[in-house]
């Protein structure tokens, strides 16, 4: 199960919310598209589509034990802080999600003129499990009073990955269905861009820019 409460030596109480992970946007690979290379596109269906997973939706952080939480919250007695994963700009109802991989559980491949298919009961992602399998580019916190701070993410849309050493990174010709590893540049996606403070009338009152030195970015 996720965390749902944690209670502090001094007396006070933090209570969490979560909801499922979604995204407009999906990372995928074929043989005949970008040389094989991973593609960002749109899912052009009804923004939103659910994932896997689950992010926090709400935190409430309380000077008194809310036994039935989340009713009976004292908003007196609390201050509650709403996490929003949207784009700006003319697409702030669309979620700023990006799905990087789905689950495998089934392959073919023709090896020596023969044709093989594999089946398991575990997910074979053709990236490997230390990566997260989403990410998102815009997160708005939002908080009692109004006020909000935006942050900004780099996603695979400002770092995409590319081919290992020059060699193409489509299908083997022997194993038509397996693709050959690219150089993942996961490591320095997900980082913070700017952060954008508003007040509870809107108006921006900070915004911090941030930026990275890579001499080369690392490949994992």
């Amino acid at each position: 199960g996720m965390l749902s409460s944690v209670k502090y030596p001094t007396g006070g109480y933090s209570y969490f919310e979560y909801e499922l992970h979604d995204a407009d946007k999906f990372v995928s690979r074929s043989a005949a598209i970008n040389n094989g290379l991973p593609v960002l596109s749109n899912y052009g269906i009804v923004p939103g589509n659910k994932v896997g997973g689950v992010r926090i939706k709400r935190i409430t952080h309380s000077d008194v034990n809310i036994p039935a939480y989340p009713s009976g919250i004292n908003p007196d007695r609390c201050n509650v802080t709403e996490f929003e994963y949207l784009q700006g700009g003319n697409s702030t109802n669309t979620s700023s999600g990006i799905l990087y991989r789905f689950p495998v559980y089934h392959t073919s491949f023709t090896l020596n003129n023969k044709s093989v298919e594999r089946v398991t009961p575990y997910n074979q992602a053709f990236c490997p499990n230390d990566r997260s399998h989403i990410g998102y580019s815009r997160v708005i916190e939002k908080r009692s009073d109004n006020s909000s701070i935006v942050y900004n993410f780099s996603t695979c849309e400002d770092i995409p990955d590319d081919n290992m050493m020059g060699i193409s990174a489509g299908y083997n010709p022997n194993q038509n269905q397996f693709f050959r590893e690219v150089v993942s540049h996961s490591a320095v996606r997900g980082k913070l861009k700017s952060i954008n403070a508003f007040d509870s009338d809107g108006r921006e009152v900070a915004e911090e820019i941030f930026s990275y030195y890579t001499d080369s970015l690392p490949s994992y």
